[in-house]
């Protein structure tokens, strides 16, 4: 069995939370956690919106893709 590395600070996103793309090839700058569900799959997505204001509307990612930079109290 391989071993699953688990980034327990994206595991643990919530809305609320201040978050930035943990790809850096791909930049969004700074965005809000507006919602979150796991698939039948067992994936979390959340659901993000970005102030850069390139894309107007909110998009959906993995827990891999993002990092949490400040949490919602």
């Amino acid at each position: 069995m391989d071993a699953v590395c688990v980034d327990w600070e994206s595991a643990t996103m919530k809305a609320g939370d201040l978050v930035i793309r943990s790809n850096r090839l791909h930049p969004m700058g700074q965005g809000l956690v507006l919602d979150s569900y796991e698939s039948d799959t067992g994936v979390v997505y959340h659901e993000v919106q970005w102030f850069d204001g390139l894309k107007p509307e909110t998009m959906w990612y993995d827990v891999l893709e993002l990092k949490v930079i400040s949490e919602s109290r």
